[in-house]
């Protein structure tokens, strides 16, 4: 929400003042807000020391105890490891990563397709928008069908997203729409992913099953936020980039077909349990 708000000022400053100026508030502005709020309101919460949440009750201290003591139901890291359904989640990460990276090159995208600085700023504070709701309707699409089935509309928002900008990238209007559209993606990161992962691999070993198949987020961070800029650098163009996110879009709901049978295939063997 603060994105939404701060994008279209950020613009009106490197628009009138240069970016490095902007760049420089932006910094000590960020220290401001997050150095105090760090200091004074992030506690570690230890409920063996009789720490919980704030406004929680005595009945929601013993409901939080009974979960705790939930038998853990999935698969261990180490079949885990050893299955396709891991290594197909791992290519998901990295594409939908890829695909999110190419959010920093948004505002020049719009720039380089004739519009404003101060538009494009706007566009993304829309944009930051998209992204506070798709997440909150991609979370309850997940509760009502199903990791697998929000994550497939998820990239068919993302297919119909990049197909505009490619296509009808004239209209202003048409470039709000998109990049709400775009967020719907975006967001998956934050949502569907550790859904997808617990889904597939259940709590048992958790923890460690994301946390090594999140090796894709981290070199698709690596590898692609540069790629879309040596694309337009060669080809003085971004259609190189957008056409190999719709590529990654297809990539990326066959994959999550790909993974839910090798979950089946994990059921069968009796390792999920």
């Amino acid at each position: 929400m603060f994105g939404s708000i701060s994008q279209p000022i950020v613009g009106n400053i490197i628009a009138n003042q240069g970016w490095r100026f902007a760049y420089l508030t932006i910094g000590i502005t960020a220290i401001v807000i997050a150095v105090p709020v760090i200091l004074l309101f992030i506690k570690k919460m230890n409920p063996n020391k009789g720490h919980y949440p704030y406004g929680i009750t005595e009945g929601d201290k013993e409901s939080q105890k009974a979960f705790d003591n939930i038998q853990h139901k999935g698969v261990s890291f180490e079949v885990a490891k050893k299955s396709s359904a891991f290594y197909t989640l791992m290519l998901f990460l990295f594409f939908l990563t890829s695909i999110s990276s190419f959010t920093m090159h948004i505002p020049t995208y719009l720039v380089d397709s004739g519009f404003e600085q101060t538009f494009a700023a706007k566009a993304m504070g829309i944009y930051m928008l998209g992204v506070v709701f798709g997440a909150l309707v991609i979370g309850i699409l997940n509760d009502r069908l199903g990791s697998k089935k929000a994550t497939i509309l998820s990239m068919i928002c993302g297919l119909i997203s990049v197909s505009l900008l490619l296509f009808a990238n004239s209209s202003s209007a048409v470039i709000f729409i998109a990049l709400i559209l775009f967020a719907f993606v975006t967001s998956g990161i934050g949502t569907l992913v550790p859904s997808l992962a617990l889904s597939l691999f259940g709590n048992k070993e958790y923890s460690q099953i994301y946390s090594t198949a999140s090796l894709g987020l981290a070199i698709a961070a690596i590898v692609a936020l540069p790629a879309y800029g040596y694309i337009f650098q060669f080809t003085g163009s971004y259609s190189g980039g957008l056409y190999a996110i719709l590529v990654m879009l297809v990539i990326n709901i066959v994959a999550v077909i790909f993974a839910y049978r090798g979950k089946t295939k994990l059921e069968k063997s009796g390792l999920w349990k």
